[in-house]
């Protein structure tokens, strides 16, 4: 069975360890706790649909540590600082490989290109996105 959709949209979040003190929005089912009953977000293995829209992310390096949710397929970021960030679609499609809708758009075969396009011309040792395929 699949996990609800996490809807921390509008909750002020800056980096993404701010989760742990946000209690997220009513899913159709409850989430899942830690041992100090905190939610820990990239321990939510079978999350599928993440809604962090409206919120204060301003680094997309945050977006890296999504790449733990291996079945997320649906995301929002718009909103947030990043979404000014140049090549913040891109950036973000080449992080995380199932991603079908971002942003309440559709994830396209030209655009996974367009993905793996920035990534080849943007990455570097420092860099830890996994390729795009």
């Amino acid at each position: 069975m699949y996990g609800a959709p996490l809807d921390l949209s509008f909750r002020c979040i800056k980096p993404l360890s701010d989760t742990l003190t946000e209690e997220p929005g009513r899913g159709q089912r409850p989430l899942k706790r830690n041992h100090e009953n905190k939610y820990v977000l990239c321990e939510l293995g079978e999350l599928r649909v993440l809604y962090l829209h409206g919120n204060s992310i301003c680094n997309l390096s945050e977006v890296d540590r999504l790449v733990k949710l291996p079945f997320l397929h649906t995301i929002t970021l718009h909103g947030n600082l990043i979404e000014g960030d140049k090549g913040y679609r891109c950036r973000v499609i080449s992080a995380l490989a199932k991603l079908k809708m971002m942003d309440f758009s559709a994830v396209t075969p030209q655009d996974r290109s367009m993905a793996n396009i920035w990534f080849q011309r943007n990455s570097c040792g420092k860099c830890k996105i996994k390729d795009v395929k």
